[in-house]
C-alpha cells in the first residue's frame, strides 16, 4: 500500500557499513512497516546497495529494469521511494537520470547516499583474462574500467546494458568467454569468479544517490536541491547571491533547455539544508524549484 502520511513508526536509524563502522543520522525519519523501495535492477547492483544503506532492514526492496520504471512506480502507487545514481567521480554526472527528476514535477529528494564504488571484472570460473571476448556493464561500470581494460582487454568488444548487475546476469547465463565490469557482491548472486579487483580508475571513486519520493519536501537538513531555469550569463548572479546568504556549493549539473543556445536548467545541491534561505535565494525568481532539504550518508 502505497504510504503518503506519516505512520506511528519512528526511527533514529542506525546504519551499519561494510567496514564495521556506523553512523547515527540525527533526523528522525519515520519509516512505515509496509514500505516500498525500488531500485534499478537486478539483484546486485550498486543502486540495491545504497538502498539498503539507507533504508532499515524490514522495507520490502523492489529491483526495476531502468530508473524511470523506479521513478514511475512511485507515482503508480507501486513504490513509496526510489533510489536515483545522480554522480560518480570518474563517470561524471549520470544526465538521463537528472533529465528525469527535473521532468517529473512531484518528485522531492528526502535523502542522499554517497557510496564507494569498486569495480570488479567478473566471469565464469574457467575463463582467463586475456580469453574474454566481449565484456558487459553499464555506461558507467565501463567509464570507470576504462582505463583498465584498455591495457588488459584490448580486444575485447564493450557492451553496455541496463545496470552493472545486468550484465553479470547475462555472462552467467552463456557458455562464451564474456565478463563483466560489476562488484564483487554480484559475483556471489550470479555465480561468476572475480578475475580481478579493482579496477577503477580511482581508489577515491563514489556514486551519489538520492533518495526521491512524491510528498511534502523537509525545510531543513544538511544539505538541499533545487533548480534555476535562465541563461549562462545569469549563472553568476546566483551563485554570487548563494555566496552572500552564506550557502556552500556541494554540486552544480546543467541541462540544455532545447529553446535557445546558452539556456539551461541548473541542477543545485548546496549546504546548509534550508528553506528560508532557499526563499531569500529565491526572491522574484519564478523560474526556481524545490527539491528539498536532507541528511546524507
Amino acid at each position: 500500500m502505497k504510504v503518503k502520511s506519516i505512520m506511528p513508526i519512528v526511527l533514529s536509524l542506525l546504519l551499519l557499513f561494510s567496514c564495521s563502522t556506523a553512523r547515527t543520522i540525527e533526523k528522525e525519519i519515520i519509516i512505515p512497516e509496509d514500505t516500498v523501495v525500488s531500485y534499478l535492477g537486478p539483484a546486485g547492483t550498486y543502486t540495491e546497495e545504497a538502498s539498503k544503506l539507507f533504508f532499515p532492514t524490514y522495507v520490502e526492496f523492489t529491483p526495476s529494469s531502468t530508473v524511470q520504471v523506479s521513478i514511475e512506480n512511485i507515482s503508480a502507487g507501486i513504490s513509496d521511494y526510489a533510489v536515483v545514481p545522480i554522480e560518480n567521480t570518474i563517470g561524471g554526472p549520470v544526465y538521463s537520470y537528472i533529465n528525469l527528476l527535473l521532468e517529473n514535477e512531484n518528485l522531492v529528494i528526502i535523502g542522499e547516499v554517497e557510496l564507494p564504488i569498486r569495480q570488479a571484472l567478473l566471469a565464469k570460473e574457467s575463463t582467463e583474462v586475456d580469453e574474454i571476448t566481449t565484456i558487459y556493464s553499464h555506461p558507467q561500470g565501463i567509464a570507470q574500467g576504462k582505463a583498465w581494460m584498455e591495457v588488459n582487454t584490448p580486444e575485447a568488444e564493450i557492451i553496455e546494458v541496463s545496470s552493472t548487475a545486468e550484465g553479470a546476469r547475462i555472462v552467467s547465463e552463456s557458455d562464451e568467454k564474456w565478463a563483466a565490469v560489476a562488484s564483487s557482491a554480484a559475483a556471489d548472486v550470479y555465480g561468476l569468479s572475480v578475475l580481478e579487483k579493482g579496477i577503477q580508475q580511482n581508489e577515491s571513486n563514489k556514486t551519489r544517490f538520492y533518495v526521491v519520493t512524491e510528498g511534502e519536501a523537509d525545510e531543513t537538513g544538511e544539505r538541499m536541491v533545487f533548480s534555476i531555469k535562465g541563461k549562462a550569463e545569469d549563472l553568476g548572479k546566483i551563485l554570487s547571491k548563494m555566496d552572500k546568504l552564506g550557502l556552500s556549493l556541494i554540486s552544480i549539473h546543467d541541462i540544455n533547455l532545447k529553446t535557445e543556445l546558452g539556456e539551461y536548467v541548473f541542477l543545485i545541491e548546496c549546504t546548509p539544508g534550508d528553506a528560508a534561505l532557499y526563499n531569500k535565494l529565491l526572491n522574484n525568481q519564478t523560474e526556481m524549484r524545490w527539491f528539498g532539504a536532507f541528511d546524507t550518508i
